[in-house]
């Protein structure tokens, strides 16, 4: 085996090549770096128990859940979050709220737009800075928020039940925490 150059204006990563009797620009080189030895994928074991993976299977499992008891209200978790969260913070600019559902504004904004067409939100600049923009919940979208509190606590005690008192404490802890 020997090392060859690139073709012009391209860099090879690096790894063992082969000489062939190929012409033009590729003339000579065949890349063998994509291949991997067998024993190679032992090196990937330690994957099996990778925290965002774990985290993402969770957050989904968990979130199947209050999507289902909500689901006769013609909510979602998401929905009912926003709405519960205005609920208890009265009007709350536009960033702001973001922050404390943990969402971008990008998705938060995709969403309010399917609650204000449904009239449980009301989105307005603020007075005095024409580049805010408040969120309030209407009347309607709190009755909404209201006549399916009974569900959201139905999926709160499963998933408590499930999870116990150790693992909600946890997932608190965790929520609360800034990671790298």
């Amino acid at each position: 085996m020997s090392l060859a150059a690139a073709p012009r204006g391209l860099k090879w990563p690096a790894g063992p090549t082969l000489r062939t009797g190929l012409r033009g620009p590729l003339r000579g080189v065949v890349r063998v770096s994509t291949l991997m030895p067998m024993d190679d994928t032992a090196a990937f074991s330690e994957c099996r128990n990778c925290l965002c993976l774990a985290s993402r299977s969770a957050a989904r499992s968990i979130t199947a859940v209050y999507d289902r008891h909500l689901r006769p209200h013609r909510l979602r978790i998401t929905q009912f979050s926003i709405l519960t969260t205005l609920v208890l913070r009265g009007p709350t600019p536009l960033t702001a709220l973001a922050k404390s559902l943990g969402m971008d504004r990008t998705t938060l904004t995709r969403n309010l737009a399917l609650l204000e067409r449904k009239g449980w939100v009301h989105i307005r600049h603020d007075g005095g800075d024409a580049r805010t923009r408040l969120v309030s919940v209407t009347a309607k979208g709190r009755a909404v928020a209201q006549d399916a509190l009974p569900a959201w606590r139905a999926a709160q005690g499963l998933v408590a039940g499930t999870i116990g008192a150790t693992g909600a404490t946890a997932l608190h802890r965790l929520a609360k925490t800034r990671l790298g």
